[in-house]
C-alpha cells in the first residue's frame, strides 16, 4: 500500500495493484460487514508483504548497483510520501470532531500524537495491557496503528538488511538468514497469544508482525521485481490451471479465518501470507492467463488509492456510526453510503497528495499572502490561523482521563469479566441456597435457582453477569467485548468439551456485528436443538440492530425450542443505558436480569 512508488516505471506491474485493491477492499468489507468476510483482517498481510517485497527489491538494487544503500534517502522517500497526507487527515478528522462531534473527543489526544510519531501501535498496547479501553466512544484513529508499524519496519529492516550483508554474501545464505528471522517472529507470535487478552499486543506489536513482511522479503529474493519484465516459458502441464491454486486458497482463507479464533494466530495467518506470497511467485506475472485477474482496470484503480482509502476508511465508518446509529435505513443502504463516501475523501486525498497537487494549492495561496491586501489576509487567517486554533481547543479538551461514567464502567466490565471465567470453572460445586431477588415472585425465584443455564455473549452479557449471578447462582457463563457470532463455534466446542452447555442456552449478540440467518441456524444446531434457546434482542446504537433482531425473529419463528427475548422492545424509552446502546446502567442491568428470569419462566414452567 505505501509502497507502490517502489515501481519504477520501466519496472511497473499493474497486477501489483491489483491485489493491493483486494487488500483494502477486504479490510473496508471487513469493518463494514465482519460476518460476510470474517478474515477480511488479513488484508493488512497483503499490504505487509508487499511492503516487504518492494522494500527489499529496492535495498537489493542499490546494492548490486551502487554497492551500498543509501539508508537516509531510503527512509526520507517514504516519509515523505506517508507523512504529508497522514497529518492532514488528522488534522481535519481531529477539527470535524471538535466542531461537530465532541463527545467523541475522549482518549483521542493520546492516539492522534502517537500517530504523528507512529507510535500509535504500541500506545494501544500499552493501553490495552492497563486495561483502558474505550468503552463508551469508538476511535477513528485506531487502524494507524498499520501506518506506524510500516514505517518502523521501513525504519529497521534496512538497517538490518545492511548489517546481514556485511557478513552474508551468498544469495541462497541471506535467504535462509531472513527465514530464520521470520520463524523467530512467528514462534513469538505463537508464544504471546493467550486468547483474547493478547490478541492486541499479538496483531499489532512489531516483533510479532515482522515475519509478514519478511515473507516478502524471501518472495523479493526468489523472484526479484525485474523478473517480471522477461518472457514466461511454460515447464508444466496444465500449468494455468495450477496458477489458479493460490488465488483460490487466499480467498478461501479470507472467507474462513476469523480475528478472533485460535487457528488464525496458531498458523492460520502464516498460511495465509505464504498464500499471498505463492500468488506473487506465481500468479502475477503480466504473461500468464492469472495476471488478467489482477491487471482488470477497476481493480488497479483501487490499488493506486490504497494508501488514501486506507486513511479515511475508520475515520469514515466510525464517525457515520455515531452520527446516524439505527436511524432510518437498512445496514446495506448505510453501507453503501459509508462506501461512497471513503470512495470520495480517498479520491480527493489521492489528488490532492499522491498527484502532489498541493503543490499547486501552496503556490496560489502564497500568492494570495504576497499580495498583502486585506484579502490576502483573510485568506491566511482563514486557512492557517483558525483550523489551528480549533485543534488546539480539541486538543486541550481530549482528556487522557476517562470520564466518570466510563471509570464505573470500565471497573464493572473488568470486574464482570472475573465473575464470568469463574463461571467456567470445571471443579466448582453447585450451590443450593436460593436468594431473595426483588422483584422475582417465589416461583420464579426458585425456578431461576434451580436452572440449568448457559449464557453465551458479548459486552451487552459483561455488563449484567454480576447480576445474572444472583438470580441464576449456578449459571455457566462465556462473554468477551469482542464476541461475535461468527466466532462462536470454538466457544461452543469448548463449553462442550467442559460439559457446561446446560439444557437452557442463552445467547446476547449483536453488539459487535450483524451476521446472516445462515451462520446463526449453524451455531443453533452446533448447540443441539434438543436445548431450550434463548436469542435476546440487541439494543445497540448500530445500523445493522434491526438486522440483528429481524434475524433472530426469524428463526425463533423457524424452531420450536428457540425463543426471543425481546430486551429492544422492552426497554425502548427507559433511561436504563449509558450512551452506548450495548451498555446498561446498574439499574438497567438489575431490570434486565430481571426480564430475563421472568420470560424464560414463563416461557418453560409449562414444560
Amino acid at each position: 500500500m505505501i509502497d507502490r512508488s517502489e515501481m519504477e516505471k520501466r519496472f511497473y506491474v499493474s497486477s501489483f495493484d491489483g491485489l493491493r485493491a483486494i487488500g483494502i477492499l477486504s479490510i473496508i468489507i471487513y469493518h463494514l460487514y465482519s460476518y460476510r468476510l470474517p478474515g477480511g483482517f488479513l488484508g493488512l498481510d497483503i499490504f505487509l508483504i508487499l511492503a516487504g517485497y518492494f522494500m527489499t527489491n529496492r535495498l537489493m538494487t542499490s546494492l548490486m548497483n551502487d554497492g551500498k544503500i543509501p539508508l537516509k534517502q531510503f527512509l526520507l522517500k517514504r516519509l515523505a510520501r506517508i507523512a504529508l497526507p497522514l497529518i492532514a487527515m488528522l488534522v481535519l478528522v481531529f477539527i470535524y470532531i471538535t466542531l461537530f462531534q465532541n463527545e467523541m473527543l475522549v482518549n483521542l489526544r493520546g492516539s492522534f500524537t502517537s500517530s504523528l510519531v507512529f507510535l500509535n501501535n504500541w500506545w494501544q498496547i500499552l493501553r490495552a495491557q492497563t486495561f483502558i479501553p474505550n468503552l463508551l466512544t469508538e476511535n477513528p484513529f485506531e487502524h494507524l496503528w498499520y501506518i506506524s508499524l510500516a514505517f518502523q519496519f521501513y525504519l529497521l529492516w534496512p538497517i538490518v538488511f545492511a548489517f546481514l550483508s556485511l557478513f552474508v554474501k551468498k544469495h541462497n545464505t541471506l535467504f535462509v538468514a531472513i527465514v530464520v528471522l521470520a520463524t523467530a517472529s512467528f514462534g513469538l507470535m505463537l508464544f504471546s497469544y493467550k486468547g483474547a487478552d493478547s490478541l492486541t499486543y499479538v496483531t499489532m506489536s512489531t516483533w510479532t508482525r515482522l515475519f509478514s513482511m519478511l515473507i516478502g522479503s524471501c518472495t523479493a529474493l526468489l523472484y526479484p521485481l525485474d523478473r517480471f519484465q522477461k518472457e514466461h516459458k511454460s515447464r508444466l502441464p496444465y500449468e494455468q490451471y495450477l496458477r489458479l491454486i493460490p488465488i483460490v486458497l487466499m480467498f478461501i482463507l479470507l472467507f474462513t479465518l476469523g480475528r478472533n479464533e485460535d487457528i488464525t494466530y496458531r498458523g492460520g495467518m502464516l498460511l495465509f501470507d505464504l498464500t499471498v506470497a505463492a500468488v506473487i511467485l506465481m500468479s502475477l506475472h503480466p504473461k500468464v492467463g492469472t495476471g488478467i485477474l489482477f491487471r482488470f482496470k477497476p481493480l488497479t484503480v483501487i490499488g493506486r488509492r490504497s494508501l488514501s482509502y486506507y486513511l479515511w476508511f475508520l475515520p469514515i465508518i466510525v464517525l457515520y456510526q455515531a452520527k446516524m446509529g439505527i436511524i432510518g435505513s437498512s445496514s446495506l443502504i448505510h453501507g453503501i453510503i459509508q462506501l461512497v463516501l471513503i470512495l470520495f475523501f480517498g479520491e480527493v486525498w489521492y489528488q490532492v497528495f499522491e498527484k502532489r497537487r498541493y503543490l499547486q494549492m501552496a503556490r496560489k495561496i502564497m500568492g494570495l499572502l504576497n499580495e498583502k491586501t486585506a484579502f490576502g489576509k483573510q485568506i491566511f487567517f482563514g486557512i492557517c490561523v483558525v483550523p489551528l486554533i480549533i485543534l488546539a481547543v480539541g486538543l486541550v479538551q481530549s482528556t487522557s482521563k476517562l470520564s466518570e461514567q466510563e471509570a464505573t464502567l470500565t471497573e464493572l466490565i473488568h470486574t464482570n469479566q472475573t465473575i464470568v471465567d469463574n463461571t467456567q470453572q470445571t471443579d466448582k460445586k453447585l450451590l443450593k441456597t436460593i436468594n431473595n431477588v426483588v422483584g422475582l415472585t417465589r416461583e420464579e425465584t426458585v425456578f431461576s435457582s434451580n436452572s440449568s443455564i448457559t449464557f453465551i455473549g458479548d459486552q451487552s452479557l459483561l455488563a449484567i453477569a454480576n447480576e445474572l449471578t444472583t438470580i441464576y447462582p449456578n449459571a455457566v457463563m462465556h462473554a468477551t467485548t469482542i464476541a461475535q457470532v461468527t466466532d462462536l463455534s470454538s466457544t461452543i466446542n469448548e463449553l462442550k468439551s467442559k460439559n457446561q452447555l446446560n439444557d437452557i442456552v442463552v445467547l446476547m449478540f449483536g453488539a459487535n456485528s450483524a451476521f446472516t440467518k445462515g451462520q446463526l441456524e449453524s451455531e443453533l444446531k452446533r448447540i443441539g436443538m434438543e436445548k431450550q434457546i434463548f436469542l435476546v434482542t440487541t439494543t445497540t446504537s448500530k445500523t445493522w440492530r434491526e438486522d440483528v433482531n429481524n434475524v433472530y425473529a426469524s428463526v425463533s419463528e423457524k424452531y420450536s425450542n428457540v425463543h426471543v427475548l425481546d430486551w429492544n422492545e422492552y426497554s425502548k424509552d427507559q433511561d436504563w443505558f449509558y450512551s452506548h446502546k450495548s451498555y446498561v446502567t446498574e439499574v438497567g442491568a438489575h431490570e434486565e436480569a430481571l426480564f430475563f428470569a421472568k420470560k424464560i419462566y414463563e416461557t418453560l414452567r409449562g414444560n
